[in-house]
């Protein structure tokens, strides 16, 4: 059988140690053949922190974690009892009734590993927003341009009465009430 991408329910905030876990195992019970890979997928996100700028990885789909092995009975009775998993997303198979874990299709695994997580927004030039975060948070602002390719947006905020260009993620602004 092939190996394919499974996805693994685990418990909030156990995503690395349940990797760390599942590698260790697969090594300490020679199993390295049937698990190829193990993933917590992962994003950069940008953070002001005391007014400074910090880029930190974080996890893009908490809760879950991406094997691609080659599914076995026993291999999914010995991944279950890793303390941090709660179970496999699992399927029910019409023919037999039972529930068994499905492989992912190629465009889920290409959602999950794709590192370009974009968000989704209707901000249009000309619309007023409220910043949320950084050193302008609270502040209003008009939309100048956006970039729906690469989530940035252009924006003039009125400081000291004079307008003020700035660029921001699209993640750090929302539009105003």
């Amino acid at each position: 059988m092939p190996a394919q991408w499974y996805l693994l329910s685990v418990r909030s905030q156990r995503e690395r140690s349940t990797k760390t876990a599942i590698e260790n195992l697969a090594r300490a019970q020679s199993l390295e053949d049937h698990i190829h890979d193990v993933i917590v997928p992962t994003h950069s996100q940008t953070l002001y922190q005391e007014g400074k700028r910090v880029i930190r990885e974080r996890i893009s789909f908490p809760g879950y974690v991406m094997v691609r092995m080659e599914m076995s009975d026993e291999l999914q009775n010995i991944l279950s009892r890793i303390p941090a998993v709660m179970n496999f997303i699992s399927d029910q198979d019409q023919k037999t009734d039972r529930w068994s874990p499905c492989p992912m299709s190629d465009t889920e695994v290409a959602h999950f590993l794709s590192s370009d997580q974009h968000l989704e927004h209707d901000i249009q030039p000309g619309d007023a927003v409220r910043i949320t975060d950084g050193p302008f948070a609270d502040a209003i602002a008009m939309v100048e341009s956006g970039d729906a390719g690469d989530g940035r947006v252009r924006v003039s905020v009125n400081i000291f009465g004079r307008p003020t260009p700035l660029e921001l993620a699209v993640s750090q602004i929302t539009k105003a009430d």
